[in-house]
């Protein structure tokens, strides 16, 4: 970036970012005017195009977020046009190498999101419920953390039941001993790994959807996490610490299955990838390259 800095950038021998860093001189339109109208998902393809006419590339990663912008704007559910635009960025690829047989011959394919969506009709103010607790609370979506600190008096189960009186709130998680407990409403669901699959106790509706346990176990397990993991109720975000929200439009961070599932394609790779946690390995060992030993244990996790 000539107008700012001539310190070395280490990534990809090929990156282009908006227009503010371009390895090469593809002749892309300007990404960064009228992405509502769908401008970066323009100059994807208009890059993706030039490097697939040179066969520019071993392994290309060509993301397209126009269709989260205005998903976030207006729900998923009144998004078609922004999808139908991520779709002619695809298939401008395709087309650069003569057609969809051309295109496959040359390259295995990977197709995913990175999460899903739900509409938004109501926000939330988490911190609220917190004022006088002596804790931070960072929220944004619909997730939220909170952290103990030197100030805080309560355990974490008893912050958790400040939240019992309050219908934004799917779940309150957190670990007791060797346990994951979720709370709602003041009913609890127990759950820890076990030989043959989950060891439960209490209500199991609490987190009825698939692979809510497994969501909800790594979530608690992450070192970053707070002491108290808040999973929002359908149709509820939680507000930023600015008050920001994306009501009436859609969002997702929650433990509710359209907010964590997302479309998974795989064309000339032999596997079929349960979660998004496995395609960096799966794209490594595509190349004959040892995933490292953190991506093996996700996998093994998964």
């Amino acid at each position: 970036m000539p107008a700012f800095t001539r310190r070395p950038a280490f990534g990809p021998k090929r990156f282009f970012f908006f227009n503010l860093f371009e390895s090469d001189v593809t002749g892309a339109p300007l990404a960064v005017f009228g992405r509502s109208a769908g401008s970066v998902d323009a100059y994807a393809a208009a890059v993706g195009r030039w490097l697939v006419t040179r066969d520019g590339f071993d392994f290309l990663v060509h993301y397209l977020p126009d269709y989260d912008f205005a998903s976030h704007a207006a729900g998923p559910g009144a998004s078609e046009q922004a999808l139908q635009r991520s779709d002619a960025a695809i298939w401008a690829l395709v087309e650069a190498a003569g057609g969809p047989d051309e295109f496959l011959e040359r390259y295995a394919v990977l197709l995913c999101a990175d999460h899903g969506q739900t509409r938004i009709d109501r926000k939330v103010r988490l911190e609220e419920r917190f004022l006088d607790a002596g804790v931070i609370v960072t929220a944004s979506n619909r997730a939220g953390m909170v952290y103990r600190t030197g100030k805080t008096r309560e355990d974490t189960r008893e912050l958790a039941a400040r939240l019992d009186a309050e219908a934004g709130v799917e779940a309150a998680l957190f670990l007791e001993a060797n346990e994951a407990i979720a709370r709602r409403a003041g009913e609890e669901l127990r759950f820890a790994p076990a030989a043959s699959g989950w060891a439960t106790s209490g209500d199991l509706t609490l987190l009825p959807q698939p692979d809510a346990l497994e969501r909800a176990w790594a979530a608690l397990r992450n070192p970053n996490a707070g002491e108290l993991i808040v999973s929002a109720a359908e149709g509820i975000e939680f507000a930023d610490l600015a008050g920001r929200s994306h009501l009436g439009g859609g969002s997702h961070g929650a433990l509710a299955a359209a907010d964590s599932e997302v479309p998974l394609l795989t064309v000339g790779i032999d596997a079929a990838p349960r979660s998004i946690t496995d395609l960096a390995p799966l794209a490594l060992e595509h190349f004959g390259v040892e995933p490292p030993a953190y991506t093996r244990a996700l996998a093994h996790a998964a």
